[in-house]
């Protein structure tokens, strides 16, 4: 049962049209022919947000119960203190979780991303929220630290790193960002000068960060514990609106790009 204790704006995100391809469609030829022209050595993530009203049983519960459980246990249950889970499949999803990737109205922001190794990238969860109070915890003996924050925007930063055959690496780092834009000053390009960048500020989570390898059959998923009011990952995956409050995960594929074929001589 969730609580009403957090804080969540009117989410403003566009759902999306199709559906979730199943793992093993997930074929990187194909996502290559999509994008075309891309850099050779740039990886492939699919994404999609899945939402459903908060406590639905197949992101609730049924999805984690069968999940792998990628993380050593230490950061696992630091990420749970922070109302995060992590979970990981080989091939088939639960029955009733492979549905809603499939069903339009309980999908939102499905898409390839290009990732150059090394270059992290923000996916954006939820946001942008009117207001977001939690408490976090970045060590498990910790005391939890209250926060109160105004126009927040969450998501994760993510870094791709190419592993074994067609397998990638992927990093999660959470981050936030909050209140109106600020001026900011960054070098430029040839390091001569300094350029205005304007934008919120940033909360991050390096001791949250976490990493998994994914094959090209392999789904990752990324969501809010059963009771996450008042976490991080209560703000990142709950969201309400006109009184009620939905829950969502983040659900991830990946793909390097397959080695050329040398042809006979």
């Amino acid at each position: 049962m969730v609580r009403p204790g957090l804080i969540v704006g009117v989410v403003l995100l566009a759902a999306c049209v199709g559906c979730f391809p199943k793992a093993e469609q997930l074929r990187p030829d194909a996502v290559w022919d999509r994008l075309r022209g891309a850099n050779p050595d740039a990886l492939i993530v699919r994404t999609m947000l899945v939402e459903a009203p908060a406590g639905e049983a197949a992101l609730n519960r049924d999805v984690w119960a069968t999940a792998g459980r990628p993380l050593r246990h230490e950061l696992s249950t630091l990420l749970a203190q922070n109302g995060l889970r992590v979970g990981t499949f080989t091939g088939v999803l639960p029955g009733d979780f492979e549905r809603l990737t499939r069903t339009p109205h309980a999908t939102l922001d499905a898409m390839d991303r290009s990732f150059m190794p090394g270059k992290p990238k923000v996916v954006p969860v939820n946001g942008p929220l009117d207001r977001l109070t939690y408490r976090d915890r970045t060590d498990l003996t910790a005391e939890p630290t209250p926060w109160d924050f105004a126009a927040v925007e969450c998501g994760f930063n993510v870094t791709l790193a190419p592993a074994a055959g067609t397998a990638v690496k992927l990093t999660f780092e959470p981050q936030l960002q909050h209140g109106d834009k600020q001026l900011f000053l960054k070098p430029t390009a040839d390091g001569t000068a300094f350029a205005r960048d304007d934008r919120k500020a940033l909360k991050g989570y390096p001791a949250l960060a976490f990493e998994v390898t994914l094959g090209p059959k392999d789904t990752l998923v990324i969501g809010p514990t059963a009771d996450p009011a008042e976490t991080l990952g209560g703000g990142f995956f709950l969201t309400a609106a006109n009184d009620r409050v939905r829950q969502r995960v983040l659900v991830i594929r990946a793909a390097k790009k397959p080695a050329e074929t040398v042809p006979a001589k």
